[in-house]
């Protein structure tokens, strides 16, 4: 059924030692992250659909439109502010 799918377009990386784990401070707790970008890190933390958040890394606010070519750093301190509504 599939022998004569094309496989090439997909990569999966087989070997663990490929992924690379870092260190990080997310609101003032450290966590290990897969994450190379701020656009990672928040699909990795289900916040992707979220519309009302924003990012500081260290005491600078990262912009929505920064966050696919932020590159996260070992030990970052990462500051994820959500908005909600109330009174």
């Amino acid at each position: 059924f599939f022998g004569n799918a094309k496989t090439s377009a997909c990569h999966f990386v087989t070997d663990p030692s490929q992924i690379k784990i870092m260190k990080v401070v997310i609101n003032d707790k450290p966590q290990e992250t897969s994450a190379k970008t701020v656009a990672e890190l928040i699909k990795e933390l289900g916040l992707s659909d979220q519309p009302a958040i924003a990012i500081a890394i260290g005491e600078q606010v990262i912009s929505r439109s920064s966050w696919p070519t932020y590159t996260l750093t070992e030990n970052v301190s990462v500051l994820i502010i959500r908005a909600a509504q109330g009174g």
